[in-house]
């Protein structure tokens, strides 16, 4: 249960000051000091123009937000193309451009300014619609583009069978041929998952033997729970992947 006196401050906080969201599922991780630079970059931007105007919403002329998102992320998937033996699973670097990842995708609103006020919220619609801070001049109504420093690999995602829209589950052929991160999964595992996001390997792995020792029961709950309904997450290819899964326990259990 959630501490609705909390939520109701928060709500009215937010009316005279700048609100930064930032959303983050339970299995993905973010780079261990990505809010202190977010929060340092709206306080610099957005927090800068509040105070000059006395966090009077009504003084701006138009509403402002800043957008921050990475194009760059690591997967970590249950399974290892490379090493079917693995305990471990496989880590696997991602670019992605043309769209904002979910994972730690915050949104700063100046005083006065609500979500309603942006032309789009979809991850995969902003860099079309949404302008890069870079090419702005005066730092608002844009995207921002995170890194870590010399570690641009800022979030990690898991691609486990416990994901209802099932995708990158199964190793696709891209991250098959990589030989780059087949080559890298020994370092990244010993010297950037604790360090870059306070995430203990060991942790992972003793995650990833209990999903092997319960991997059926997880299966059967996906096929039974979560797709009997047509949740809109769940999708044909989605049922498919898990009925493939399925096959797989069974012929080496």
């Amino acid at each position: 249960l959630g501490d609705l006196a909390k939520i109701q401050d928060y709500q009215a906080a937010a009316k005279s000051h700048v609100l930064v969201q930032t959303r983050l599922d339970a299995d993905d991780s973010i780079f261990r000091d990505m809010m202190k630079n977010v929060q340092q970059q709206a306080a610099r931007t957005l927090g800068a123009q509040a105070e000059e105007h006395r966090y009077n919403p009504l003084s701006f002329n138009i509403k402002q937000y800043r957008v921050f998102c990475t194009e760059h992320h690591v997967e970590w998937g249950y399974f290892n193309p490379w090493d079917p033996k693995s305990d471990k699973g496989h880590l696997f670097g991602v670019s992605q451009p043309e769209f904002c990842v979910t994972a730690g995708l915050t949104y700063a609103y100046q005083v006065g300014t609500t979500s309603a006020d942006m032309p789009t919220r979809a991850h995969n619609k902003m860099s079309q619609l949404i302008k890069q801070c870079d090419n702005v001049k005066y730092k608002h109504n844009c995207i921002e583009r995170i890194d870590a420093g010399d570690y641009k690999w800022i979030m990690i995602r898991s691609r486990t069978p416990t994901s209802t829209a099932m995708q990158g589950v199964i190793p696709t052929q891209k991250v098959k041929k990589s030989m780059e991160w087949q080559n890298l999964q020994e370092t990244t595992w010993a010297t950037v998952i604790e360090q870059n996001f306070n995430v203990s390997p060991q942790s992972v792995w003793k995650l990833r033997m209990v999903f092997k020792q319960n991997m059926q029961h997880i299966l059967k709950d996906a096929l039974k729970g979560q797709c009997a309904k047509r949740e809109f997450t769940c999708k044909d290819s989605a049922i498919q992947a898990l009925e493939k899964l399925m096959e797989e326990v069974k012929k080496h259990s």
